[in-house]
């Protein structure tokens, strides 16, 4: 994760294992847990795909608005 305002890695780091996990394509979404990120409307979205289809990967900081990253972790 790279906080706002923050320099990337100078190096990479490790090559992540299977991010599809086995499915025909990965998906990655990075932004905060807060309701102007959309979360709520892509997961809808990719619950519309067919299981095997894809992987959604979230990633961001998850206790910045602590009602709607619930909400998030409910759906």
């Amino acid at each position: 994760m790279v906080p706002p305002g923050r320099d990337v890695a100078a190096e990479p780091g490790p090559r992540p294992d299977d991010v599809r996990r086995g499915r025909q394509a990965a998906f990655l979404s990075v932004g905060n847990w807060v309701e102007r990120k959309g979360l709520l409307p892509l997961l809808d979205a990719f619950g519309a795909l067919p299981p095997e289809s894809a992987t959604l990967h979230l990633v961001g900081e998850t206790n910045v608005d602590a009602h709607y990253g619930g909400r998030v972790r409910t759906r």
